[in-house]
């Protein structure tokens, strides 16, 4: 599966991954103090080595002074996630609370805090997701509608 929303572009995301000795993941949205989502996007990179007192997750993000940050990024992939993965491996997810993307005719909005979608374009299911060391894996297909399973 490849995320196509995303903060950065494939030669950025080259440079980083480049620069961190990291995978980039997904975009998502963190945690706040108060544990709910916050409601702007966070590129995840995932690391072989752990940081000494973090996890082997992080998360680069514009902060509110519109300086780069770089976090923790575990709490931010812990879950299941929502999205629509066509049949090439594109996957259409929202980032963050109020992200509204549409791509390929496909559209989802809401991230973790909820998740909203149109019927899927020919092609495309509606999924479940997770990040497993470092790597998406599709839980199960649903329909978004009817919240019914398809095997």
């Amino acid at each position: 599966m490849k995320p196509v929303n995303r903060m950065f572009g494939d030669l950025q995301i080259l440079t980083l991954e480049e620069q961190y000795k990291a995978k980039y993941v997904i975009d998502t949205c963190l945690r706040t103090i108060d544990g709910a989502w916050a409601n702007f996007p966070a590129a995840i990179f995932y690391t072989e080595k752990a940081h000494p007192q973090g996890s082997n997750y992080f998360a680069i993000y514009k902060g509110s002074s519109g300086d780069w940050m770089i976090s923790n990024g575990y709490e931010a992939v812990q879950g299941v996630f929502h999205g629509i993965l066509f049949e090439d491996g594109e996957l259409v997810h929202s980032s963050y609370r109020h992200d509204y993307f549409v791509h390929r005719e496909a559209m989802a909005d809401g991230a973790r805090d909820y998740f909203r979608s149109n019927t899927c374009p020919e092609g495309a299911k509606q999924i479940k997701f997770e990040v497993v060391n470092g790597e998406l894996k599709r839980v199960i297909d649903f329909e978004y509608d009817t919240g019914r399973i398809i095997e």
